[in-house]
């Protein structure tokens, strides 16, 4: 086993923490019954400018904790601060990207990636500069004036990239966003979102949401491994991978392989049991 791997159930505190949720808990309400305990006492930190990847079993409250971060679910015990302050509503200084890139179809990419500058008042022509050149950025300088029909599924979610990014959020909070993509365009994606992280003035404490064991590996600092429901940290694990980071040098490692079969015996018990209970269900 690599000695490097952190296995604690969470992180050590730090005054530096750019994400803090302590010992939080969160329950959802159940038609005719007790209310589900999503997650029971979850506790962890992200350093400032450190790309923490969440994997678990679907229902393990990965979400939530997002949620919780962007300020749009409350926790029921415990609480989540963000730059040392607690969470009780959105904070301008926070991003989220969601799985589907939920472009506006009547707006252009440009217009687009412009929406959160232009409910912010920023004036038209700083919006559509830095609009341009985010987009130029992912790659799409020449698809400003595009409608998202125009657009393929990987190309719309740059614009999401771009429009999340344009705000200059200093975290950046990611669900399953290239989720929906073929394998081809999910891996140019992934070196993209690696390059923009590399770049000294775009660099973000980021919490990413995957339930790819190899997308987790390939882009985290730290790979958070969840129980399921209710959700808890089971690891915590470092990755040994420096940056600058390439992804072929990373798949060619041989802890990359190691560290996969680390984290897929970790998952795999509740996919078998969400399998039986599947399969005993059709009986």
């Amino acid at each position: 086993m690599y000695s490097g791997w952190n296995q604690a159930g969470g992180a050590a505190a730090t005054t530096a923490a750019a994400i803090a949720v302590r010992e939080v808990s969160h329950a959802f309400p159940a038609a005719g019954g007790e209310p589900v305990l999503a997650l029971d006492g979850v506790s962890f930190e992200v350093p400032r400018g450190q790309f923490l990847a969440l994997v678990g079993a679907s229902g393990c409250g990965k979400t939530t904790i997002l949620n919780m971060a962007a300020g749009l679910v409350r926790p029921l015990a415990g609480e989540v601060r963000v730059a040392g302050q607690r969470v009780c509503e959105p904070r301008r200084d926070t991003g989220y990207m969601f799985a589907r890139d939920g472009l506006l179809p009547w707006r252009c990419a440009q217009d687009n990636v412009e929406v959160g500058l232009e409910i912010r008042g920023v004036p038209a022509r700083e919006r559509s500069r830095r609009a341009l050149q985010l987009l130029e950025l992912v790659g799409l300088a020449g698809f400003a004036r595009a409608l998202p029909r125009q657009l393929s599924q990987g190309m719309r979610q740059r614009v999401a990239i771009a429009r999340t990014l344009a705000i200059d959020p200093s975290t950046l909070l990611m669900d399953e966003p290239f989720a929906a993509l073929d394998a081809q365009t999910r891996e140019i994606l992934q070196e993209e979102l690696l390059g923009l992280m590399q770049r000294p003035d775009e660099r973000k404490t980021v919490v990413f949401i995957t339930h790819s064991i190899d997308e987790a590996i390939l882009l985290g600092d730290r790979v958070a491994v969840m129980t399921p429901r209710p959700g808890r940290i089971k690891e915590m694990l470092d990755m040994p991978f420096g940056w600058p980071r390439d992804v072929n040098a990373v798949r060619a490692d041989p802890h990359f392989a190691e560290l996969r079969n680390h984290i897929w015996n970790g998952l795999r018990p509740a996919r078998l049991d969400a399998a039986a209970a599947f399969a005993a269900a059709g009986e």
